[in-house]
């Protein structure tokens, strides 16, 4: 017992820190620093999408692998940092010089990477706090830290910025993302009837190694540095594969359970997997992944491809709250209605803020402050009747059962209260049920109370042989 405590306890501390390292990435890749092409394209008179192949040394080395070198450049600098390019032209060099750029400028903060992450998580914890010793939801936990984790932090390079300690967030990129499909695999099998996995042993080592190799090569090209280090990344090629291929057996084993679930529920709870791991994983693996491990272009940039990550909590949170994939206890309920809620009290919140400015003269400390109560009393407004609308709004969603119990009550009680008789009360309870209950017909008999005559008993729905 003590042992399972103590393991419980590791793990959670372990989900802990893989959290606040994602974060940790997650901000430092909102200054991924990118190569200024338009600017360079405009000194150099080079046509914008020709100057990767023109290039000749860039920040004082020569340029040797025209994906992976200017990766290194930016993973080295921050945005704003001055860099030297040299340039082919004509038989000649022409030189340049120009400040690296904002990669999400234009585009917004890739705010579908931390929410989908930040979803992940969320249910990763959830589960494992509320179903701890139970195997299925220690694979799923673990499940949810990698595959959150690598989507958070996107990219091993994007938020270092020459930092050291922000390798870190790489190393941990590295790692969740070689050990999500192995982590998938483990939760698939778990869903079957099998226990265990032939050479499971075998691709969960294989798959450390992979994580080790990388992220062992991104931090000795960080600290050194060494470009040439850098681009052994080139072999990432091979893990593409390797995603591929346990990807696959992953959903062959789970399209065998769905096709012998013995269940009709069985089969719900595990169609919402496939529909998440196909919707979610799937244009990722197929359209971007596998078409660049093949050296061809990919259909799908990684930006959008990635989009299609948030299609797998969610359909693994209706698997497990609306399904019970996992048996989660419904108190659930109520951790899912708040977080949705301070979700929704901060958005109002903000925007009463940006809706009030013109009101007050926000230059002023006094008018900060009222516009801060100001925005503050709107979102107070607010509270009641969006708890109201998202408690609905998750029961339905998610709590359906719970949900008609509770309305068929409600809908008595407003009947019962109307009634001029307890024939009409017991009316009123025998179409409740009918309307509640997944049967053909309903009837309710209530016998004489007493001495009283055989005439003072009440029924509905049913006939003579049957009260008889």
């Amino acid at each position: 017992m003590g042992r399972d405590r103590r393991t419980f306890v590791l793990s959670l501390f372990a989900g802990g820190l893989v959290l606040v390292v994602s974060v940790f990435g997650f901000v430092g890749m909102l200054g991924r620093p990118d190569i200024p092409w338009d600017e360079l394209a405009q000194q150099t008179g080079i046509p914008a999408e020709a100057l990767p192949g023109a290039a000749l040394r860039v920040d004082g080395f020569p340029v040797v692998d025209r994906d992976a070198d200017f990766k290194f450049v930016a993973a080295r600098h921050r945005v704003g940092d001055i860099i030297e390019f040299v340039f082919a032209k004509d038989g000649r060099e022409v030189a340049a010089r120009a400040a690296l750029e904002a990669h999400y400028a234009g585009e917004g903060y890739p705010l579908v990477f931390f929410l989908t992450g930040a979803f992940g998580f969320l249910v990763g914890f959830a589960v494992y706090l509320l179903r701890r010793g139970d195997r299925r939801a220690g694979y799923f936990y673990w499940l949810c830290m990698a595959f959150s984790a690598a989507v958070m932090i996107s990219g091993e390079w994007y938020g270092v910025h020459g930092r050291p300690l922000a390798i870190l967030p790489g190393v941990a990129f590295f790692f969740a993302y070689t050990m999500t499909p192995i982590a998938f695999l483990r939760f698939a099998l778990t869903l079957t009837a099998r226990d265990h996995l032939p050479g499971g042993r075998t691709l969960f080592w294989i798959s450390i190694l992979f994580g080790a190799f990388f992220s062992a090569g991104f931090a000795a090209s960080i600290l050194l540095p060494s470009a040439v280090v850098f681009r052994l990344k080139g072999y990432f090629q091979v893990f593409r594969v390797w995603f591929v291929v346990l990807f696959v057996a992953g959903t062959a084993l789970l399209v065998r359970a769905f096709r012998t679930a013995p269940t009709r529920v069985r089969r719900d709870q595990i169609r919402w997997v496939l529909i998440g791991v196909l919707g979610g994983l799937g244009p990722f693996l197929f359209l971007y992944q596998l078409p660049r491990a093949l050296g061809a272009v990919s259909v799908l940039s990684e930006e959008a491809a990635s989009a299609f990550f948030v299609l797998l909590p969610l359909a693994l949170a209706l698997a497990i709250f609306k399904y019970r994939l996992l048996d989660v206890p419904a108190f659930v309920n109520k951790s899912v209605v708040y977080a949705l809620l301070t979700a929704v009290t901060v958005g109002v919140y903000m925007l009463a803020v940006e809706a009030m400015k013109p009101l007050f003269a926000v230059r002023t400390g006094a008018g900060r402050k009222w516009l801060s109560a100001g925005a503050a009393f709107v979102a107070a407004l607010a509270f009641a009747p969006a708890r109201a609308w998202i408690q609905k709004l998750v029961d339905r969603a998610f709590f359906r059962r719970g949900y008609n119990e509770r309305l068929a009550l409600r809908e008595f009680a407003e009947r019962a209260g109307k009634a001029w008789s307890a024939g009409d009360v017991l009316s009123g309870f025998a179409d409740t049920l009918a309307g509640a209950l997944p049967v053909e017909r309903t009837g309710a008999f209530v016998p004489s109370p007493g001495r009283a005559p055989a005439g003072a008993a009440l029924r509905t729905g049913l006939d003579d042989g049957a009260v008889a």
